[in-house]
């Protein structure tokens, strides 16, 4: 197996290993120079809400000199994932919906806020609030990224996520002054 992401402190992890008989998954990344880790058990099954799922640790040790996250963290949580698959035609949306919800929260954002899109053909999305969003889905692979006007500060800024088709939604997170924002897509 191997996997290639960005976490939601920006930072690029990837990682390869053998799948055991079982559909075990050993995941482990080093992070930070050594001074962090991603560690799992992932198992694969094909459920009702998921593809693949585990406890996962990811532990990054406090440094000054981070931009993010600087007094560092032990963070547990339940690991989910769900297989992609592209849209067939330029009818069918990349999630089940013609309109949804961009939901933006926690972080450095003052506030939180919402924006409402339209998905037209090839999932092509039409900002339907006020503040300006702009939203790209990438359908060979389902990942998503756009930039945001936050409607309390004026400010501009970018975020990215990816799509679980099994849930509906798309779980993302936007990178503030020194804290993540969750960004999720939800019809």
């Amino acid at each position: 197996m191997s996997f290639a992401g960005s976490l939601a402190d920006g930072s690029r992890a990837t990682q390869s290993a053998p799948l055991s008989k079982n559909r075990e998954w050993p995941f482990y990344v080093s992070l930070y120079a050594g001074k962090g880790s991603l560690l799992s058990w992932l198992t694969f099954n094909n459920l009702s809400d998921s593809d693949l799922a585990g406890g996962l640790s990811w532990i990054k040790q406090a440094n000054s000199a981070a931009r993010y996250f600087p007094g560092g963290f032990d963070y547990l949580a339940g690991a989910a994932g769900s297989a992609y698959h592209a849209p067939t035609n330029a009818t069918n949306h990349i999630v089940q919906a013609d309109t949804a919800a961009v939901d933006f929260s926690g972080g450095n954002l003052p506030a939180d806020f919402s924006n409402m899109i339209n998905l037209g053909l090839n999932s092509k999305v039409t900002n339907l609030s006020s503040n300006k969003l702009s939203l790209s889905f990438g359908l060979s692979t389902g990942l998503y990224r756009g930039a945001v006007i936050d409607p309390a500060t004026g400010k501009s800024s970018t975020y990215s996520g990816a799509v679980f088709q099994k849930l509906n939604n798309g779980y993302g997170f936007l990178l503030g002054t020194n804290l993540s924002s969750s960004v999720d897509v939800a019809p």
